[in-house]
């Protein structure tokens, strides 16, 4: 089965502008499949009639801004937490 004939049976609502389709199928083989499903399935189910291509890249990037923030703050807080445990835990400095 050609990519063409998957994404039109996995992304049946999908509708694109100008060269978006190029786009979207460069993305689909660099990023997979699953991501776009699982981000079209949830758009899918607020849009009754269409998803559009523009709506399906912006979810994806604000996806990714939201995760790249959880990870930040998760690092600075294992920081965080490894300092106080080190300064509770670790043994006295002589001086």
């Amino acid at each position: 089965m050609e990519i063409n004939q998957i994404l039109n049976n996995l992304f049946p609502k999908l509708k694109f502008e100008d060269q978006e389709y190029m786009v979207f199928e460069d993305n689909v083989r660099n990023k997979g499949i699953s991501l776009h499903k699982h981000i079209y399935d949830v758009l899918d189910s607020y849009n009754e009639n269409v998803v559009t291509y523009h709506e399906l890249s912006h979810m994806i990037r604000y996806d990714k801004h939201i995760r790249k923030v959880l990870y930040k703050f998760l690092a600075t807080f294992e920081e965080q937490l490894r300092a106080n445990l080190i300064n509770e835990y670790d043994y006295p400095i002589s001086s």
